[in-house]
């Protein structure tokens, strides 16, 4: 029967295809068409795609960032393909960076307003909602432009090459419009499309707290008000859940334990403690994801003067043999949390420039400032005194 089916469904698909060429070919469009695409030299052909595919990611890329400029939202940075528009302390900057190009994507970074209370944090998630699905929906609109403008080209003009290169814009917009859409609705255990990502954005606590958080480090100027909100608001969704070894509870780990590190504010909570305290560490060390929050655990413990608990951890990490453990990962948080935890200054190594980036932060190199990255990575906690008393019976 299901075979019968698809026998049918392919008659089907033949007979309206054969309607169309038998319509088009009366009517004179077929010629119009093939005479089209036989007048663009074929060494063209590569260009003109590659010029297509730019337009047709910038397009979607620019309804991201059109919703959060009309929603009043800084936009930091618009990177498609290799070429990046960002903004820094100086003012605007354009610059080509070749390693996005294997992206085949753009990325709109927004620079998100400042938080310091509930109504503040819904409507920025409000915010970040609608410029998610805006991608997906303006390249459906943009599609839907190119198709009028090309159906109007093919059957009231006579340039041949007009409409050869409107009817290549066509086929590919087409193509690239579809996997634009199929892909919104794709999702895995670490990517979501942005139809999925916009459905987690409303309903996901977890999916907006890890969001809103890591946006907030694209900011040009910290705002400690925004960061305490942050760090509050984070410790009540730990108290209120248990410990997961999922890539969005070990990022939230992480994220809450680095804004901590920075704050002056103690931040101790027994609760909060016991749950960090029931993460394994030899669990995250391999696990993909949850490397640094071994690392970042050590260092909450020194913050707040576990001294004992914090060299324990750190030395267990350096114990533990795992499939990273001579990656250029696992070498840098070695250097960057024994510099930290105040073992030893590594700071004329942190601040080579080769060591500031991992594999993943450096395809986002052109939105970080060199400087910013050496602060960072030269930061050290307090130095926490730490002895043992002797007895020595003389």
């Amino acid at each position: 029967m299901k075979k019968l089916k698809r026998v049918g469904l392919a008659a089907l698909c033949f007979f309206i295809f054969g309607f169309i060429v038998s319509f088009l070919i009366h009517n004179g469009l077929w010629s119009k068409l093939t005479k089209g695409f036989g007048v663009i030299p074929f060494y063209i052909y590569p260009l003109l795609v590659i010029f297509i595919f730019f337009i047709v990611i910038l397009v979607h890329e620019l309804g991201h960032l059109l919703s959060f400029v009309v929603s009043k939202v800084k936009i930091r940075a618009l990177l498609v393909l290799g070429l990046v528009f960002k903004r820094t302390k100086k003012g605007f900057k354009f610059e080509f960076f070749t390693p996005l190009i294997k992206l085949l994507g753009g990325l709109v970074v927004s620079e998100l307003p400042n938080v310091g209370d509930d109504d503040e944090y819904n409507t920025l998630v409000e915010k970040f909602s609608k410029a998610l699905i805006a991608g997906p929906m303006i390249s459906l609109y943009y599609f839907i432009f190119i198709t009028v403008i090309f159906i109007f080209i093919w059957v009231y003009s006579n340039n041949s090459i007009l409409i050869g290169i409107f009817a290549l814009n066509f086929i590919v917009t087409f193509i690239l419009t579809i996997l634009i859409m199929l892909s919104s609705k794709v999702h895995t255990n670490i990517l979501y499309g942005d139809f999925v990502a916009y459905d987690k954005m409303k309903n996901d606590e977890l999916f907006q707290l890890n969001q809103i958080t890591q946006y907030m480090s694209f900011k040009l100027e910290e705002d400690s008000e925004t960061n305490e909100y942050l760090i509050n608001k984070i410790k009540n969704y730990i108290k209120d859940n248990s410990i997961k070894y999922n890539m969005f509870t070990m990022n939230l780990y992480s994220q809450y334990i680095s804004l901590i590190l920075h704050s002056d504010v103690n931040h101790y909570d027994s609760k909060v403690d016991e749950k960090i305290r029931a993460y394994q560490i030899k669990r995250l060390i391999n696990n993909d994801f949850g490397i640094e929050l071994a690392y970042l655990i050590s260092a909450y413990y020194y913050r707040f003067k576990k001294v004992d608990d914090a060299y324990m951890t750190f030395n267990r990490i350096l114990e533990i043999d795992n499939k990273k453990t001579d990656s250029k990962e696992v070498l840098l948080l070695n250097l960057r949390y024994a510099h930290l935890l105040n073992i030893k200054d590594n700071t004329l190594e942190l601040i080579k420039e080769e060591n500031l980036y991992t594999d993943e932060l450096y395809l986002l190199k052109p939105i970080f400032a060199l400087e910013d990255l050496r602060e960072e990575a030269t930061f050290k906690l307090p130095f926490v005194d730490y002895y043992t008393e002797l007895y020595c019976d003389v």
